[in-house]
């Protein structure tokens, strides 16, 4: 039970970095550019600081290299079937969902699914130091909680710039959150996980948080003709994240 609890802390402090965007901020044209340029420098610095060194480790270059691909694949099919359900179903879906909000619908389905593999990853890590001592476990649940912070914070500057309700940011801050102690759940439940299988599954949420990244954020960033400001944004976001998880967050 005590592994659950680290997973419910480490979800919690998603979900508090996450509901940032229920503060209200009124988002002009350039903070949400803004928002765009820092959230694409966290994801891109979690999937190649954080995540991919993370499976090399644990698995095989050519496997950790394949899963990669898959889940830069299966978001990029995912948002490929999300735009055509948006072209053949436009009346079905504006019966469901307001008209602001429909485009909003489904920009975020590829950046929530990305983020919902990522934390559910952690949730099996955590799951995972079950077989490690209790201050090794609390250090790996620490960690964790750390990395999470700016997670949130990428979800809430995303969900603020596609100015997304306050309901469907609550309902996607708690269901990305709780994907954590899924996960640990998960693993406690089966018994173990393989450090090659977990070398995996890093891979592939290291893919999806790149496709999020460079095939929706960036080409957003750039289509409204953004300038030094920012691009510099942008830069200095992805330096300072790739610092603070090889330097100050490592592992």
């Amino acid at each position: 039970m005590t592994h659950i609890a680290f997973a419910l802390l480490a979800g919690a402090g998603f979900a508090c970095s996450a509901l940032l965007g229920l503060f209200g901020i009124r988002v002009s044209a350039a903070l949400r550019l803004v928002s765009i340029a820092v959230a694409a420098g966290v994801l891109l610095a979690i999937a190649f600081a954080d995540l991919l060194p993370e499976a090399f480790s644990r698995t095989s270059t050519a496997r950790a290299a394949f899963a990669f691909a898959v889940g830069l694949l299966l978001l990029l099919a995912i948002e490929t079937a999300t735009s055509a359900h948006t072209h053949h179903h436009d009346a079905e879906d504006r019966a469901r969902y307001p008209v602001d909000d429909l485009s909003t619908y489904h920009a975020l389905i590829p950046f929530s699914v990305g983020l919902g593999l990522h934390n559910l990853t952690d949730g099996l890590t955590i799951g995972a130091s079950a077989e490690l001592s209790r201050a090794a476990a609390t250090g790996v649940t620490v960690g964790i909680l750390i990395h999470q912070l700016p997670v949130g914070i990428s979800f809430a500057a995303v969900l603020g710039s596609h100015r997304a309700s306050r309901a469907t940011v609550v309902r996607l801050a708690l269901l990305l959150a709780v994907a954590i102690p899924i996960g640990a759940t998960a693993v406690l439940a089966a018994g173990t996980l393989s450090s090659d299988h977990l070398g995996v599954l890093l891979g592939a949420a290291g893919g999806a948080l790149t496709y999020v990244a460079t095939g929706n954020l960036l080409p957003e960033m750039q289509s409204e003709q953004p300038g030094w400001l920012i691009a510099l944004t942008f830069a200095a976001t992805l330096l300072l994240a790739v610092c603070w998880f090889t330097v100050i967050a490592p592992g």
